[in-house]
C-alpha cells in the first residue's frame, strides 16, 4: 500500500477492500472525491500555518485578515453571484489571497516534506481544471490542463501518457489553422456533452456520455445482463442496442418517475456535505495527532508521514 492508500483507510474515508479499485482509477466517482477531500484536508493543514508565518513576517497585514474572515462570513450568509464578486473584488481578501500564495511558494521552496505534498496539490488542481472544463465546455481550460500536465507524466515515468499528449497536444493546437471548423465548434463547448438541460455545470466528456447512456443501460438487467451466454445472440443484439437502451431508460423514466433533466448536483446536497466535512475532518486529525504534519515548519526532511522515517533510511514500500 502507498502512503496515501493507508491514510484513507486509517482515517475511515474509504473501506480497505475498495480502495485499490479508487487508486486504480476503476471506480472514477470515488476516486475524484478521494483526492477532493485530501486536497481540502491538506489546504486545510497549510491555512493552519499561514496564520502564524503572517503574523511573523507580515504584521502589518492581519487587520486584512479580520476583513477577509467578515466577507467570507457574508457570504456563508448569502451564497450568490453577487457577494461573490464582491467578495473576489474585496481589497482585504485579495490582498490575503496574494499574501497566501506567497506562503505557499514557500512551502514549495524550503522543505523537501512540503515540497512533494505541494507538487501533490498541483496534480490535484490540473484534475479539477479539467473536471471543470469539461463540465463548462471550456476548450482552453481543457489544453491548458492537459499542458501543465505532460511534465507531471514525464516526472512520473508515464511513458504511454507522456508521449500520446504529447502528440494530442501539438494536434489541438493546430487545430485553429487546419481545422478551424472543428475548433470552432469545440470552443462552443462541442467537445463535452450536457444531458441534461436544466442542470448546469452538468457537462461530461463525449466517452463518459457513452458510458452514462447506452453502455449503462445496456449492460444492466433487461439488457445483455442474464441475457444471453451465445456470442452470435449477444452480437445480434447489438446491432440495434443503442435504440434498446434509449427505449429501456426512457420507460424506466415513465414507470418510475426518474427525471434526468432536473437540477441534481450530488455534490451539493446536505447528507453529502456533512459526510464530506465529516472525512475531511478525520483526514486533518490523522495528519496532525497520529501521522505527521507536512507542513510542519519544524520537519524539513523527506519521511513517510505514517512511519516517520527520513527518505536515506531503508524503507518499507508503504512511503
Amino acid at each position: 500500500m502507498q502512503v496515501l492508500e493507508i491514510c484513507v483507510c486509517e482515517s475511515g474515508v474509504i473501506a480497505e477492500g475498495s480502495v485499490s479499485g479508487v487508486m486504480d482509477g476503476r471506480r472514477y466517482n470515488r476516486a475524484v472525491r478521494l483526492h477532493k477531500l485530501v486536497y481540502e484536508a491538506l489546504m486545510r493543514l497549510a491555512w493552519k500555518g499561514f496564520l502564524p508565518w503572517l503574523e511573523e513576517k507580515h504584521s502589518r497585514d492581519i487587520h486584512h485578515l479580520d476583513g477577509t474572515l467578515k466577507n467570507i462570513n457574508s457570504f456563508h450568509s448569502n451564497v450568490s453571484q453577487g457577494t461573490f464578486q464582491e467578495l473576489m473584488e474585496s481589497e482585504s481578501c485579495t490582498h490575503i489571497l496574494k499574501l497566501f500564495q506567497v506562503y505557499l511558494e514557500t512551502l514549495r521552496d524550503e522543505h523537501n516534506l512540503s515540497a512533494f505534498w505541494m507538487s501533490y496539490l498541483d496534480m490535484v488542481e490540473i484534475m479539477l481544471d479539467l473536471v471543470q472544463a469539461s463540465r463548462e465546455g471550456n476548450w482552453m481550460l481543457h489544453l491548458g490542463a492537459i499542458r501543465q500536465m505532460i511534465p507531471w507524466c514525464f516526472a512520473y515515468d508515464k511513458v504511454n501518457y507522456a508521449r500520446f499528449l504529447t502528440y494530442y497536444y501539438a494536434m489541438m493546437s493546430r487545430l485553429p489553422i487546419e481545422h478551424p471548423e472543428v475548433h470552432e465548434h469545440f470552443m462552443q463547448g462541442g467537445f463535452s456533452v450536457q444531458i441534461g438541460s436544466k442542470n448546469p455545470f452538468g457537462r461530461i466528456p463525449v466517452d463518459q456520455t457513452i458510458e452514462e447512456t447506452i453502455n449503462k443501460d445496456t449492460q444492466t438487467p433487461g439488457g445483455t445482463k442474464g441475457f444471453s451466454l451465445k456470442g452470435g445472440a449477444v452480437a445480434r443484439y447489438y446491432l440495434t442496442s443503442e435504440y434498446r437502451s434509449r427505449y429501456l431508460r426512457q420507460l424506466r423514466a415513465m414507470v418510475v418517475g426518474q427525471k434526468y433533466t432536473d437540477f441534481s448536483h450530488p455534490d451539493l446536497q446536505m447528507p453529502r456535505i456533512r459526510r464530506d466535512e465529516a472525512d475531511v475532518q478525520s483526514l486533518v486529525q490523522l495528519m496532525e495527532t497520529s501521522w505527521l504534519n507536512p507542513f510542519n515548519a519544524e520537519q524539513g526532511d523527506l519521511v513517510s508521514l505514517s512511519l516517520r522515517l527520513q527518505h536515506h533510511q531503508k524503507l518499507p514500500k508503504t512511503f
